[in-house]
């Protein structure tokens, strides 16, 4: 009886049967701890409510203005690279050229978004060892003369990690500014060839215009995924040298885990939600626009 009452259903009341006990999983496991989370951030760490003392304590922490300035800086940058480097590759990959050619391409600059977050850290981290092969490429081309410590000095630590991190995820950016290319008209191009445009011209009014959409929405959901980023700081710096790359996900870690204080560190991650909210607001609006 139960199962012909199922299939008197209508097709989308079936489609909400199958995927509830998913939605009841994924409530408990992120609804839950957020709802947690928000709780402590108004207590101290005996448990006794503090209302909004931790908040106002943000303005008073050195260490949180630092990560925070880290944060921006290392989102800032690595967003920016993410989509010139992304743009000019997806660019080239949309030559004519002969398809195993292209394809064997493709499959080469997307080895980097394939490799697992730690793995790609790792590897890293050898390469910029003081005897790795980026100071020897460095002294056999005589540029230094004495190995340089990428990861130990303080002036170069955070662009170091940037670097690994604008390598690590340039090719998601490739992937779907080519998907846009694809979807631009070839009519179109010709018809400015007949017109006389340059090359430079035909990108300036016909490509840019068209990948418009694809470009904003990748450079919000870039900016909210590497605002929020951790594990390849605490693989390859865990913060240092001098906090100079401290990132405000490791300073959660480091608040909740190493000193125990999860009130504080429910605190700073609340704000990073809000902030994370506020962008993926312009997501939406601008998603519903687009449409």
């Amino acid at each position: 009886m139960q199962s012909r009452s199922f299939f008197k259903l209508t097709d989308e009341k079936r489609g909400w049967a199958f995927i509830s006990p998913m939605i009841i999983f994924m409530m408990a496991l992120y609804l839950y701890p957020l709802l947690h989370s928000s709780i402590i951030s108004f207590k101290d760490k005996n448990g006794n409510w503090n209302g909004l003392l931790n908040y106002l304590q943000l303005f008073s922490d050195s260490m949180f203005w630092i990560s925070l300035k880290n944060t921006v800086f290392f989102t800032i940058v690595s967003v920016i690279f993410h989509l010139i480097i992304g743009l000019g590759l997806a660019l080239l990959l949309n030559l004519k050229l002969r398809p195993l050619v292209m394809n064997f391409f493709r499959g080469v600059l997307m080895v980097p978004w394939l490799l697992a977050t730690i793995v790609a850290a790792g590897i890293w981290v050898l390469i910029y060892h003081p005897v790795g092969i980026l100071n020897y490429f460095f002294i056999s081309l005589h540029l230094i003369s004495v190995p340089i410590s990428w990861l130990g000095n303080p002036k170069i630590a955070l662009l170091s990690v940037i670097l690994v991190n604008v390598w690590k995820f340039y090719p998601l950016y490739m992937i779907m500014v080519l998907a846009g290319l694809k979807a631009i008209p070839i009519e179109l191009y010709e018809a400015a060839k007949v017109d006389g445009a340059k090359p430079y011209q035909s990108f300036l009014h016909i490509t840019l215009p068209h990948l418009r959409s694809v470009i904003i929405f990748m450079t919000l959901l870039d900016t909210i995924w590497t605002f929020r980023h951790f594990d390849l700081v605490y693989v390859m710096t865990g913060g240092g040298p001098m906090y100079k790359t401290e990132l405000l996900t490791n300073y959660i870690y480091d608040v909740s885990f190493r000193n125990l204080q999860f009130n504080y560190g429910s605190t700073i991650t609340i704000f990073m939600l809000i902030v994370s909210l506020i962008f993926s607001v312009f997501y939406l609006r601008l998603y519903h626009e687009g449409e």
